[in-house]
């Protein structure tokens, strides 16, 4: 990605390199630095543009839309928080999913809905085993971590239906 400091007409400069598109996605995937540059870069221009303002509102907007089905077919929505992988899960979570989750947190509150907080049940993981990339892909033995983390809590709350047990 071209991403320069100067903005034109208020946005910054955030454009593809005139790669293939698999190439991109190539360095995107195995370049720690190369993904760093197009997160912020895409950050930079979502503070610019507002972006990441609209995006949080149409989270909640496609939550609400969830939640009515949920309760029209008589089930319970329950949410799973993830953390991003990109530093040790015993660690805050960062300032923008703070405030992306903080959001979402809230108007589960307001709905009186369990959220599973995954950060918390992976504390004492090592991020490094159960990662497959930098940002937030789990590798095989994270999805099973996951899953079994997410299972444990299910029954804690006791919203595992009878016959999942």
């Amino acid at each position: 990605y071209d991403i320069r400091v100067d903005v034109e007409d208020g946005f910054p400069v955030f454009s593809l390199l005139p790669l293939p598109d698999a190439l991109n996605a190539l360095l995107v995937q195995h370049s720690v630095f190369y993904q760093w540059l197009t997160l912020r870069g895409i950050a930079a221009v979502d503070r610019v543009t507002g972006r990441g303002e609209e995006l949080q509102s149409l989270a909640v907007e496609e939550l609400e839309l969830i939640r009515r089905e949920c309760n029209g077919d008589g089930c319970r929505l329950v949410l799973a928080l993830f953390p991003d992988l990109d530093a040790p899960l015993s660690e805050p979570e960062s300032k923008p999913t703070a405030r992306f989750y903080g959001e979402i947190r809230d108007w589960a509150k307001g709905h009186d809905l369990p959220i599973i907080e995954v950060r918390k049940l992976l504390a004492d993981q090592d991020v490094e085993a159960i990662r497959l990339d930098e940002c937030c892909h789990y590798n095989e033995a994270g999805h099973l971590v996951v899953a079994a983390s997410i299972e444990a809590e299910l029954k804690r709350l006791g919203l595992l239906p009878a016959i999942c047990r």
